[in-house]
């Protein structure tokens, strides 16, 4: 179980790792580490509206406890949906999909859609390609990084 408390260290300090990375002039990384704040931040949100109390959940065990209890099942899906069936639903790195369970999809998509339209697209998969990033590029990636998280929190 990823605790709550713990994604929301992670999320500060990949965000610091990404202004660390930038600053030295590392851009892509920049922005790889980047993605992976908003990915944290967006699993955190998860947590919060599915009351995960005890945190994100990363075996499906741990899943299973908070869907599979009668009494917190009923619960905790009356108000809620999507319905989150099964680990792999959430246990991804697709930011659409991520930004869909959060609920935040209409805060993100009507408050700051340009800045989302810039960093959606990333995946972990970019580490393996070449990429020429400007240092202007990366300045106003990790700026949208910080204002959509600061829409999902």
């Amino acid at each position: 179980m990823l605790a709550k408390s713990t994604l929301k260290k992670l999320i500060k300090q990949r965000i610091k790792d990404s202004e660390v990375l930038m600053n030295n002039r590392c851009y892509n990384s920049s922005i790889y580490m980047g993605g992976y704040a908003i990915e944290l931040a967006l699993k955190y949100k998860i947590c919060k509206m599915y009351r995960f109390y005890l945190g994100f959940p990363e075996t499906s065990q741990e899943f299973n406890f908070y869907f599979k209890n009668p009494q917190f099942t009923k619960e905790q899906n009356k108000n809620l949906r999507p319905v989150i069936t099964q680990l792999r639903e959430i246990k991804i790195h697709d930011l659409e999909k991520l930004l869909y369970y959060s609920g935040e999809e209409l805060t993100v998509k009507e408050k700051c859609l340009s800045e989302w339209e810039l960093t959606f697209f990333w995946t972990p998969e970019i580490r393996y390609k070449i990429m020429t990033t400007k240092k202007e590029d990366a300045i106003i990636n990790l700026h949208s990084i910080k204002i959509i998280i600061n829409n999902i929190i």
